[in-house]
């Protein structure tokens, strides 16, 4: 099939990572590869908060900081930060990302510790405004080891830590926040994540994104038992700390990067949703109306999709600048209907081309190049 458009001088292509097979970056690059030749092809890969966001924010002028190798990651590199001005971008896929894990995935003991120490170390460059996006976690503790790393103390009945992780979060009798970090009541904390999931019950965090972290059915109960816990211990309390633990366990996206959304607001963060706010610190409305077709995608558009995931807010912006939107993903789960509904004039999936383009990166990226050709450019006399 070759679509035809009318008139394409200039063509942004800016589509989400698919997960598992290829980064956005690459995405964009076998795409732009079938195009640069016939067009002005702007390439921004993109990500909603979750894991790859350092990478985009890049080209909003943000610089790469990488952090004391003593810093818990699951890379196997030392981990970054991203920074402009006192503005500061922490990924917690960086230090907690599912992604990047060595070895067997661990989701009793997966912490968010990390994240808790970049934090800090973005307080000693002198940050005012910390953002930390959720997506991609392997773990499931609360936001437990992010308020450790932090400075707060998370003890058992005999006055010892805890260990770290969800898991350890059942033996949890008492919170001690007495030497949490006080530079923390200075900064604007945000964030970032499209995830409205609660932090408890059967559309909670454990119930909801636990299994694809690698627990049993088992582990998954003990799991909502710890994070039930965290929040009963917490609101048991009898000062400031009990009320921000019931505003922060009745807002959605508690639940977000297994309760680390639920910690970051317990300490004063503002959620925002993070594929709108990186659109917004890439100035994507200034290149949308530049721009005369759009490319955009992600590895599945589905249901999950339409409540916000990036592709479609940025299909949403595309409309408001009456640019034509192209979705490029590696499966459709939505009806003709329902995704040009949702902003797409058309589509293509990779599967429908090789249904083994799921476990092939070579063969997606030759399939996006393919597709690349597939767009047919008419010139005019503005081109």
């Amino acid at each position: 099939m070759t679509t035809e458009i009318a008139s394409l001088p200039t063509i942004l292509i800016a589509p989400d990572k698919f997960k598992g097979t290829l980064s956005a970056r690459e995405v964009t690059a076998a795409l732009a590869a079938g195009l640069s030749a016939r067009a002005n092809v702007r390439e921004i890969p993109l990500a909603d908060g979750g894991e790859g966001s350092i990478e985009a924010i890049i080209g909003a002028g943000f610089q790469v900081h990488t952090l004391d190798p003593s810093i818990p990651s699951t890379h196997s590199r030392p981990a970054h930060i991203a920074r402009k001005g006192d503005l500061f971008f922490i990924e917690a896929a960086e230090f907690c990302g599912l992604r990047y894990m060595t070895g067997k995935p661990n989701p009793m003991a997966a912490t968010t510790l990390g994240v808790g120490y970049a934090v800090r170390a973005a307080l000693d460059m002198g940050a005012r405004t910390i953002v930390i996006g959720v997506g991609g976690t392997s773990s499931t503790d609360g936001g437990s080891g992010f308020l450790m790393g932090l400075g707060a103390s998370f003890l058992g009945e005999t006055g010892d830590p805890i260990s770290l992780g969800g898991g350890g979060l059942n033996s949890l009798a008492h919170v001690d926040f007495s030497d949490l970090d006080p530079r923390l009541a200075n900064v604007e904390i945000i964030l970032a994540s499209d995830v409205d999931t609660p932090l408890l019950g059967p559309s909670g965090s454990a119930a909801l994104f636990a299994p694809q972290k690698g627990a049993t059915p088992d582990e998954v109960e003990t799991l909502e038992f710890g994070l039930t816990r965290l929040d009963t211990v917490l609101e048991s309390r009898s000062d400031r700390w009990a009320e921000q633990a019931e505003s922060a366990a009745s807002t959605p996206g508690s639940g977000a990067g297994g309760g680390l959304g639920f910690a970051a607001l317990l300490i004063g963060a503002t959620r925002v949703p993070g594929a709108d706010y990186i659109l917004d610190l890439l100035g994507i409305d200034d290149l949308l109306a530049q721009s005369e077709l759009l490319i955009t995608g992600e590895g599945a558009l589905d249901h999950q999709s339409l409540a916000g995931k990036l592709p479609v807010a940025l299909a949403a912006r595309a409309r408001s600048h009456n640019v034509p939107v192209i979705a490029v993903v590696g499966t459709c789960r939505l009806t003709e209907e329902e995704y040009k509904l949702a902003g797409f004039d058309h589509l293509y999936a990779l599967d429908e081309l090789d249904s083994n383009c799921a476990t092939d990166r070579e063969l997606s990226m030759k399939l996006l190049g393919e597709i690349g050709t597939l767009i047919k450019i008419i010139p005019t006399s503005n081109s």
